[in-house]
């Protein structure tokens, strides 16, 4: 884990160093004003608000938790009536439930089959991926689409416990 972190935080200082393009306070100011263009188009549909979203590091991480919750779990069948969005608020109230299960699941020890490695590379990805696309997209529409990038992974990680393998069995699957 350790090498992990070393590994990635070496890497974003060679960027860096290499172009400007990968500084920190370019990457920050691109992911704001991304979000605030596609909030101006959002302002009649359901969205996020940041309270106090700025280009800066100690901003961004505080949105963080609110972005990759908004990311994986959000639209909620009750945030708006069109069909659409009733629609997949009910596939991420059963999101919920696997995730919810899964966490059940590590609390008592049984994590599944995949190893320690590759949890660590799936996990790091849906939580970087979850916070940039929820820093970056308030659309919470469009922000369900974008997360089908993560979400064959996470669903790899929550389903691999001995309570999702009984309970896909009892389904048939």
């Amino acid at each position: 884990m350790v090498l992990f972190a070393a590994t990635l935080s070496l890497g974003g200082w060679l960027g860096s160093e290499v172009s400007p393009v990968f500084r920190l306070n370019k990457f920050t100011s691109q992911l704001i004003r991304n979000y605030s263009d596609l909030r101006e188009g959002s302002l009649h549909r359901p969205h996020i608000e940041y309270a106090d979203l700025a280009p800066t590091l100690p901003s961004l991480l505080r949105n963080v938790p609110k972005a990759v919750v908004s990311a994986v779990v959000r639209p909620m069948p009750w945030e708006d009536s069109t069909p659409l969005y009733v629609a997949a608020g009910l596939e991420n109230l059963l999101l919920l439930t696997v995730l919810l299960v899964a966490v059940a699941a590590a609390a008592r020890g049984e994590w599944g089959q995949l190893p320690f490695a590759l949890v660590l590379a799936l996990a790091f990805y849906c939580l970087v991926l979850a916070a940039l696309l929820g820093l970056s997209t308030p659309n919470l529409g469009t922000l369900n689409r974008y997360r089908a990038v993560m979400l064959p992974y996470l669903l790899l990680l929550a389903l691999q416990n001995d309570y999702a393998a009984r309970w896909l069995r009892r389904i048939g699957l």
